[in-house]
């Protein structure tokens, strides 16, 4: 399933989601929104590290949250 296949379906419910990525070392927060983003992406943007504490980004999450927006 393609990622903006998972958009579409999450737009067809009843409840809106928010994304967002953080460092799992330090927590700051690299990306947060409605629309979904390569983690590809955002490693790229960030140089591969978190512009916090420099640890190296992965392209793989090491945990997934969903939050409601509400």
């Amino acid at each position: 399933m393609k990622s903006n296949d998972f958009k579409k379906i999450i737009m067809f419910g009843l409840i809106e989601m928010a994304f967002t990525v953080v460092c799992h070392r330090c927590g700051e927060i690299l990306y947060e929104g409605k629309d979904m983003i390569s983690l590809y992406r955002l490693r790229a943007k960030c140089n591969g590290r978190c512009p916090v504490c420099e640890k190296q980004l992965s392209i793989s999450p090491l945990s997934i949250k969903l939050r409601e927006i509400k």
